[in-house]
């Protein structure tokens, strides 16, 4: 929360903002929640409506170079890197693209002392750099 004021970062339980000296009007407060709530809504409803009718699993290749390793996971259709959602979970990385009515969806085991140290797209090809540290 901010002061409508000045702009200085205050609590919720402050009476008085510390920068200005201004009264805090908690019913602004409660109108920035609510509109920050309907904009989480409306970007949940953009995931929660995609119709997703042919989930694949994609061709991917493993490359080891001394510690190092490189996964190549093939995606047909896939145009940029921004189409591709990785998520680091436990110890597994999920892969997911969406083009129109399918997803492409790879899960790659990956102990907790993996790291992704890079990744690249180009040529509907995903590469992505992993290393391991101590």
């Amino acid at each position: 929360m901010h002061c409508h004021v000045c702009g200085h970062p205050i609590s919720m339980e402050w009476n008085y903002c510390p920068n200005c000296g201004h009264k805090v009007d908690k019913s602004k407060f409660l109108e920035d929640l609510k509109r920050v709530r309907d904009e989480l809504m409306h970007e949940m409803d953009k995931y929660t409506t995609l119709k997703v009718k042919k989930i694949l699993e994609p061709e991917s290749h493993v490359y080891v170079r001394g510690d190092n390793k490189i996964y190549e996971i093939i995606m047909p259709g896939v145009k940029s890197r921004d189409d591709v959602d990785i998520r680091r979970i436990g110890e597994s990385l999920e892969v997911r693209a969406i083009i129109g009515n399918k997803m492409y969806f790879k899960i790659i085991n990956m102990p907790r002392d993996h790291y992704v140290v890079a990744d690249d797209f180009e040529d509907n090809v995903l590469r992505l750099h992993v290393q391991q540290f101590d």
